[in-house]
């Protein structure tokens, strides 16, 4: 019993080996490069280009209304008609009022030209024919206002006609035939142009300085700056092209943007003022970038980086990104075309992690 005892404190255990060293291998790809032209969205609202809100210029009943709630009209088409009978009755006495004017001008210059004759023969003194000239002076000064209160009385009935002073649509009428209207004071409707469209949107500081520098460079070249297109929030398949005719001559304090604003072409009509959509600017010339799936982009506190297999270990390097163009994103610094981007299980890639090996990816899943 003694001799087992012994025997078994003696037997030794062996020691435990270490697990084999698992191989760090890193899947890499590359950025694909494709010829792009940098635009940027921005949402906005179309507005007519003249809007007109049509009141009377005289006090009358409304007589006549000469369109359709709606309608196309053409600018000097006349939309309203005042009762035009008191006005004419006022012309016709105005005019009357001036030919009596004329007839007592004429008479004061037949009496002059008797004065002038009886002055030559001294039959009558110079005080007489002082006083004969000015009596023909008031008759011609009273024949000069006669006149002007005809053209104002002719004016009072044009104004009767209430004419549209643009091409444009319509609104609905304000105010029924028979009603009375105030000069100057009620509204009767509102015209709106429809073609051209204005279209106005707000520019962030950075967005308006690199535009401006693209646009600076094509005026010095004296290209075609039709480069912003448009399309409607509820329809997103027709699209709107034109380009920027204004940028406002500051920044809003409160919101750092700027104002823009397009000509849109509207032949068809099929925008309406006060309308919503959503601009695509162009901000540059066609170039060669580089493209990455967002999948391969992280975010390291407020930089984003990329990943890379570099001399034998992980690499994180900072990158500045662009817009997306067809599910990639444009890498527009910090990448070089031959890095070797690491492309799958980026959860154990650090800054600083050893890299055993390196194996290409596939290159349809870097596209």
């Amino acid at each position: 019993m003694t001799v087992l005892l012994i025997s078994a404190c003696n037997t030794e255990e062996p020691a435990p080996t270490a697990p084999p060293k698992q191989k760090v291998v890193a899947t890499v790809t590359h950025a694909s490069e494709k010829k792009i032209t940098d635009k940027k969205e921005f949402l906005g609202r179309f507005q007519a280009i003249e809007a007109v809100e049509l009141r009377s210029r005289v006090t009358g009943y409304l007589r006549d209304i000469r369109f359709k709630d709606g309608d196309i009209v053409k600018k000097g088409e006349v939309l309203f008609i005042i009762d035009q009978r008191p006005f004419k009755i006022a012309l016709d006495q105005e005019r009357a009022n001036l030919n009596a004017a004329k007839a007592q001008y004429d008479l004061t210059q037949k009496e002059l030209k008797r004065t002038q004759r009886l002055l030559k023969s001294k039959a009558i003194s110079q005080e007489e024919y002082d006083k004969r000239d000015q009596e023909r002076r008031v008759a011609k000064a009273r024949v000069n206002a006669a006149e002007q209160t005809v053209r104002r009385a002719q004016l009072d009935l044009e104004f009767t006609k209430i004419k549209s002073p643009i091409t444009g649509k319509v609104g609905r009428y304000q105010i029924s035939e028979g009603n009375l209207i105030k000069a100057e004071d009620d509204k009767l409707t509102k015209v709106v142009s429809v073609h051209p469209m204005h279209f106005y949107f707000e520019l962030s500081e950075a967005d308006f300085i690199s535009y401006k520098k693209y646009r600076t460079e094509h005026d010095k070249q004296k290209e075609s700056t039709n480069n912003i297109s448009i399309k409607r929030l509820n329809n997103t398949e027709t699209e709107f092209t034109g380009y920027i005719d204004f940028l406002n001559n500051e920044v809003n304090r409160s919101t750092g943007t700027i104002e823009a604003r397009a000509v849109i072409d509207n032949k068809l009509g099929q925008l309406e003022s006060g309308m919503f959509g959503r601009a695509t600017l162009q901000m540059s010339d066609p170039y060669l970038a580089l493209l990455l799936p967002e999948t391969l982009i992280t975010t390291d506190q407020s930089r984003k980086v990329v990943i890379v297999a570099e001399e034998g270990k992980a690499v994180a390097k900072p990158v500045v990104l662009g817009q997306l163009e067809e599910n990639l994103v444009v890498i527009k610094s910090g990448l070089k075309k031959d890095d070797q981007v690491i492309a799958h299980a980026l959860h154990k890639f650090r800054a600083g992690t050893a890299i055993d090996e390196v194996v290409a990816d596939a290159p349809s899943d870097a596209q």
